[in-house]
Parts: structure tokens; C-alpha cells; sequence
């Protein structure tokens, strides 16, 4: 019965794990935006640069300058990509004690 009650437990835990795996997925998809973000970064500090080069080049400058902006945002979701991989390690654990409470629950 000891057993039981420490499996079903262990159930719980594992359904909250499980239900951190699914945020942990969406982070890392966020991740990917995030790294698309990051590279319009280059982009973008590049085209920072040709601004000042001439007023031919303030229509750029302009699109370099929400980049900029862009890469801010990518730079905090790159964060949260570490955060959700964490979360998708904690998923596999969720699952193997979720496996454990149907073996104690049978």
C-alpha cells in the first residue's frame, strides 16, 4: 500500500512534467523563431552601418533599424529556447513516472 501511495505520487509529478513538456515544446519553437531573429540581427547592424553612408541608403537604415530592434527580441527568445530544451528534459522524466504510475496503479 506504501508502495502504491508513493506511485501514485510519483504520478503526479510526472502529469505536471508532462504538462511542462508541452511549454518546453513551444519554447523550442520559439527557439527557432528566435535564431531566424538573431541572424536578421547581422542583417540588420550591417544595414545600420550603410546608413550612414547616404542618404540613398536612409530607406535601409530605416529597415536596419527594426532589426535591431528584432534582434532584441530574438536575443530573449534564444533565452527561452535554453529554458524549454530544459523543460523537454523534464518531459522524458514526466513520462518514465507517468510509465511507473500505471505499474503501480495496476
Amino acid at each position: 500500500t506504501r508502495l502504491g501511495l508513493t506511485l501514485v505520487t510519483l504520478c503526479a509529478v510526472g502529469l505536471t512534467l508532462v504538462t511542462l513538456c508541452a511549454v518546453g515544446l513551444t519554447l523550442v519553437t520559439l527557439c527557432a523563431v528566435g535564431l531566424t531573429l538573431v541572424t536578421l540581427c547581422a542583417v540588420g547592424l550591417t544595414l545600420v552601418t550603410l546608413c550612414a553612408v547616404g542618404l540613398t541608403l536612409v530607406t535601409l537604415c530605416a529597415v536596419g533599424l527594426t532589426l535591431v530592434t528584432l534582434c532584441a527580441v530574438g536575443l530573449t527568445l534564444v533565452t527561452l529556447c535554453a529554458v524549454g530544451l530544459t523543460l523537454v528534459t523534464l518531459c522524458a522524466v514526466g513520462l518514465t513516472l507517468v510509465t511507473l504510475c500505471a505499474v503501480g496503479l495496476t
